[in-house]
């Protein structure tokens, strides 16, 4: 150590601080953030990859899972600043806002971050692990059967964070699957077309009984995550899954 006489100058590791998770609902408009680190600047992306893998060599996720399947820019939240003499370093906290449509379901996601690196158009850019995304709702992709006119029309609904207060909604008439969460009015065809879980699920599945379906066809479930006291069709704010009444028409 005594053979390195003097300073030839500093350098700057730019990036976020990491373990800095968030959580957001399925269907819900939400902001990360903020995140915090080093020489942080809105010319910064994030990307949102499958929790399976890893930052820098894991693409990200699906168009179907998260995002539109796209990296998102990040704007500034609020300033810091960083004396280190001789040089006095001003620098920007980030957070980034997505859209109800950018979370079609629950699930884990790490979201990796591109300080700015090499034009962040690729996964190998996004080079640092941010924190989790923890998206609280059901999977999405349920399949479930039941019978024209049987007693009882039962699943369960598996998903990330969910409770016992959550609610299903299964909507429209046709039986075709028709309609859109969030905006379509429940259907008339079952009993109980709104429905509170069954007791004893968990935080990763409920069970929830509609009652008897009195229409053959496709159905689209709906999912509300005990958001806002699901008492509204925009509280349903993303699918669970398709239910199919099975029987001749």
């Amino acid at each position: 150590d005594a053979e390195y006489t003097h300073q030839a100058g500093l350098v700057d590791v730019r990036g976020p601080q990491g373990s800095e998770d968030q959580a957001c609902t399925a269907g819900v408009t939400c902001t990360m953030g903020a995140f915090t680190g080093h020489l942080l600047s809105t010319d910064d992306q994030v990307g949102f990859m499958a929790h399976s893998g890893a930052c820098i060599t894991t693409d990200k996720d699906a168009s179907t899972e998260i995002m539109q399947s796209q990296f998102r820019s990040v704007d500034a939240t609020g300033g810091a600043l960083a004396t280190g003499a001789p040089h006095v370093l001003s620098h920007t906290n980030t957070e980034v806002t997505v859209a109800a449509v950018d979370l079609p379901k629950g699930g884990y996601w790490r979201i990796c971050y591109c300080t700015n690196y090499d034009s962040c158009d690729t996964y190998s850019d996004y080079t640092v692990e941010a924190g989790v995304l923890t998206v609280q709702g059901a999977d999405g992709i349920g399949t479930y059967t039941c019978v024209r006119y049987a007693p009882m029309c039962a699943f369960q609904v598996v998903g990330t964070v969910l409770s016992g207060n959550d609610n299903v909604q299964i909507i429209r008439d046709a039986g075709a699957y028709g309609g859109t969460c969030a905006t379509t009015a429940e259907s008339t065809v079952f009993v109980s077309s709104r429905k509170l879980a069954d007791a004893g699920g968990s935080t990763t599945a409920q069970s929830f009984d509609t009652g008897t379906g009195s229409l053959q066809g496709r159905y689209r479930v709906c999912y509300c995550p005990d958001y806002l006291g699901c008492d509204a069709d925009a509280e349903y704010t993303h699918q669970a899954g398709l239910v199919d009444v099975r029987g001749p028409q």
